[in-house]
């Protein structure tokens, strides 16, 4: 994976529990906050396309396709929410089209 170097300011507070933590985990900071950026994105994709999921903007696959999850697991995800389960003849034609495409 390529990477690119970014800065970011952060509370101090924040950067030493980071500092803390790396220790505990026998990780540099480099490591630990690359980890933490992964998991914190992959949680920021998660909502997005659940919102999206639960304003009616998108299906259920789409939803899952945008947060990079298996369809069982965005459902899991929905009933988690308790996000009222939407699908109509739309939606049924919108994953054909993923699906199979065109």
């Amino acid at each position: 994976m390529e990477t690119k170097v970014i800065s970011a300011r952060v509370p101090v507070a924040v950067e030493k529990e980071i500092e803390e933590f790396a220790r505990e985990k026998n990780y540099g900071k480099t490591k630990l906050f690359r980890e933490i950026i992964l998991t914190g994105l992959q949680k920021v994709r998660e909502k997005h396309a659940l919102d999206l999921y639960e304003q009616g903007r998108i299906t259920l696959w789409r939803a899952a396709e945008m947060a990079g999850l298996s369809l069982w697991e965005m459902q899991d995800k929905v009933g988690e929410k308790k996000i009222p389960v939407k699908y109509d003849v739309e939606d049924a034609k919108e994953d054909i089209r993923l699906v199979f495409g065109g």
